[in-house]
């Protein structure tokens, strides 16, 4: 036969037939750890446990297996582990190899995992802070000193006493507390009495100079141009830490908040004492208001005692200082020229006055600027155009009456102020010892001075 005429082979064809569904037998419960058997199953069990489920249904979920592992440590069973099984003898000596302060070009003998720990708590990366640890510590009722224990209870906040002698943590970490403060407070007023480079600062200003000095700035009357308003906020800007120590010795709380009172209010306290501690740092330190105070108490001619007193307490300078500053004043108002006093004038402040007055002019000019009244006022008297303007306190004003009499003739002016002074009910009787203060125009003034000269004044 050829190959044309092979039949083709037939190949058999698989015959499909219908599987049934896999059957997984149910694990066996465990027996408990006390059984003697061990825990793996055996073959006799899975051959009985292949038999009793044969059935061709799907299983179910396996029993919940009775866990093997003993409960998981809580985190105060962890504390006693620290302190037990891992041979510290207290809490102190775990808390010092804890922070063991590693210095540079040593040997670290702590871990990578002990160090990372370590730095993220100290730098405030934890979700437990520096803070969290300093309240529980301080109020712990086992902090606190008992009344059986005296020593213990006068120690805290003392500076003296040292801290190995003092047992209990809440008085310690106030002593501790209290020594740090004084320290910083020493060396910030320190920082305050050195001299600085800043032109502005005149701290350092000298009652004359006698040529030892270099580069000693003399005091001139500029530097008499100041306020205790000023003067507090230059302090409170230097150096904030100081001032609210000031701030708690001198200032009156009320429900925890700080008010100023309207006599005696505590930023003029705490820039008196803030001058004195400079002062008494250093003595040529005296520029920001113990000199001032000194030529103060010379135009007011305190007795040499009051002086005296005053400049022992640090808040003035010598008599002796402030005669030298004002002979140093005196002779440099005799160099004084066209040009230095042309300089001197503020041209800034001098245009911005000027710019609201004629402002002040359109708005009453114009009704359409009528709104702008109020915020031009009140422009006058802010900052920077308001200078030395007298604080606002409570004033008596009584109104007077208007009289026919002419007061540009010495009579007339006479005759006015008699009226005047009935009005305010200011008899003879009381005239003696009263100063009267009477203010005018340019012709008011000038009768009032020839007044004084040619007319005598009749009680």
């Amino acid at each position: 036969l050829t190959m044309e005429n092979t039949p083709p082979v037939i190949q058999k064809v698989r015959k499909w037939s219908r599987i049934l569904p896999l059957t997984i037998p149910t694990i066996p419960t465990i027996a408990p750890a006390s059984a003697p058997t061990s825990i793996a199953p055996t073959s006799a069990s899975l051959t009985s446990a292949s038999t009793n489920h044969s059935s061709t249904t799907p299983v179910s979920a396996p029993p919940i297996l009775t866990p093997l592992r003993a409960a998981k440590r809580t985190k105060w069973d962890k504390v006693d582990d620290v302190l037990t099984t891992y041979g510290f003898q207290n809490l102190g000596d775990f808390l010092i190899t804890l922070f063991h302060p590693h210095q540079r070009g040593e040997e670290d003998p702590r871990t990578h995992r002990h160090q990372v720990a370590v730095t993220r708590f100290l730098q405030g990366s934890s979700s437990v802070k520096m803070a969290d640890l300093i309240e529980l510590i301080y109020n712990h009722p086992q902090s606190r000193p008992k009344l059986k224990h005296p020593n213990e209870v006068t120690a805290a906040f003392s500076p003296r006493k040292p801290l190995e002698d003092i047992h209990f943590a809440r008085p310690c970490l106030s002593a501790w507390a209290t020594r740090t403060v004084g320290n910083e407070t020493y060396r910030r007023i320190g920082r305050l009495a050195k001299k600085t480079t800043d032109p502005d600062s005149r701290t350092h200003v000298r009652a004359t100079t006698n040529g030892r000095t270099e580069g000693a700035e003399v005091v001139t009357w500029d530097h008499m141009n100041f306020t205790i308003e000023g003067l507090a906020n230059k302090y409170r800007d230097a150096d904030e830490f100081l001032w609210y120590i000031t701030e708690c010795c001198a200032a009156p709380r009320e429900k925890g908040k700080v008010v100023i009172r309207r006599r005696r209010p505590h930023p003029v306290i705490q820039v008196g004492a803030i001058s004195s501690f400079i002062v008494s740092r250093n003595s040529y330190a005296n520029g920001d208001l113990a000199l001032p105070l000194g030529i103060w108490h010379f135009a007011c001619k305190s007795h040499v005692d009051v002086k005296r007193v005053y400049c022992r307490f640090g808040s003035t300078v010598s008599d002796s200082t402030a005669r030298k500053a004002l002979n140093s004043m005196s002779e440099a108002s005799l160099t004084m020229t066209v040009e230095s006093v042309y300089n001197s004038i503020d041209w800034d402040h001098n245009r911005k006055v000027s710019n609201l007055h004629i402002s002040r002019v359109l708005v009453d000019f114009s009704p359409l600027l009528s709104h702008l009244r109020t915020e031009i006022s009140a422009r006058f008297r802010q900052q920077p155009i308001a200078k030395h303007r007298i604080r606002v306190y409570k004033k008596k004003l009584q109104p007077l009456a208007t009289n026919a009499e002419r007061e540009v003739t010495s009579q007339g002016m006479q005759r006015a102020l008699w009226d005047f002074d009935e009005q305010l009910g200011i008899d003879p009787e009381k005239s003696d010892k009263l100063l009267s203060w009477v203010r005018g125009d340019g012709a008011s003034h000038a009768t009032t001075m020839k007044l004084q000269e040619l007319c005598s004044v009749e009680s």
